[in-house]
């Protein structure tokens, strides 16, 4: 969940600052366009992996659980 509100939050901080964002990425270079977004990209990955593992835990669970009568 806390990983989740940081998510939020950054899109927030993002979004507040929008419009410098799309100036300084108009005027960017490919270098500086891909030094800006792989840190985002690597860490959508993360959280994306994440959701995976957390799922496949419940999933396990819920397997060895005792079937109700």
């Amino acid at each position: 969940m806390r990983m989740l509100n940081s998510i939020v939050k950054d899109c927030s901080d993002d979004i507040k600052i929008a419009p410098t964002i799309k100036h300084t990425l108009t005027n960017a270079t490919l270098q500086e366009r891909v030094a800006y977004f792989t840190p985002k990209k690597d860490a959508l990955v993360d959280i994306n992996n994440n959701i995976i593992n957390i799922a496949m835990e419940i999933v396990s669970i819920l397997s060895n659980a005792p079937a109700a009568s």
